[in-house]
């Protein structure tokens, strides 16, 4: 493979510099187009491309699988705790090496829990106990206006569980998917 030319080298070690902390006076964003050589660069060394670049600039990741946006891995230890839908567990049960435990036993690297109504709340502080450290707990709640619960009491219980949300997700028409894990401090 042929080297990147010196303009697509420097954009990937500049880049490579803010992600990973920038020395003093040098914490700026790059201007657009040296990040477009960065990102031509990597793609012409071969990097695995996971998003397509919309007309406005934007990243699109809308022809990633849903178990993509999830974070799914075959040899994953994965529970499901709640309702799923039947569809959801036989896909997900196809991706996985081992099949989802359909309750908590163990310590799991993935933890799917689906809240219908404020009650099943509770459920977000036990299945936080049941993460590795550096597990995942996604948490499929109601969407919209007249949701029950809504968002805020969700992270609400999800915060006193000691988790931290980072990332949102389309799940169905109904139900939105929000991720949760332990804050990086608090791993040990």
């Amino acid at each position: 493979m042929p080297e990147p030319p010196q303009a697509a080298r420097t954009a990937m070690k500049n880049e490579a510099t803010i992600m990973h902390g920038s020395p003093p006076g040098r914490n700026k964003r790059l201007p657009p187009s040296t990040r477009l050589y960065a990102h031509l660069a990597r793609e012409a060394q071969g990097a695995k491309k996971r998003y397509t670049t919309g007309m406005d600039g934007h990243r699109d990741y809308s022809h990633r699988s849903l178990f993509e946006k999830l974070g799914v891995r075959a040899e994953h230890r994965v529970a499901l705790v709640g309702k799923h839908d039947d569809g959801f567990v036989r896909e997900l049960d196809v991706r996985l090496a081992k099949g989802a435990s359909p309750r908590l036993r163990a310590r799991y690297d993935i933890i799917f829990l689906k809240i219908d109504r404020v009650g099943d709340l509770a459920s977000i502080e036990v299945a936080a106990t049941h993460l590795e450290m550096t597990g995942v707990l996604w948490i499929f709640h109601p969407k919209g206006r007249d949701a029950d619960p809504k968002d805020v009491a969700v992270r609400a219980a999800s915060f006193a569980a000691g988790l931290v949300g980072n990332k949102i997700s389309a799940y169905s028409e109904t139900h939105t998917a929000t991720r949760y894990v332990i804050p990086v401090a608090n791993r040990g």
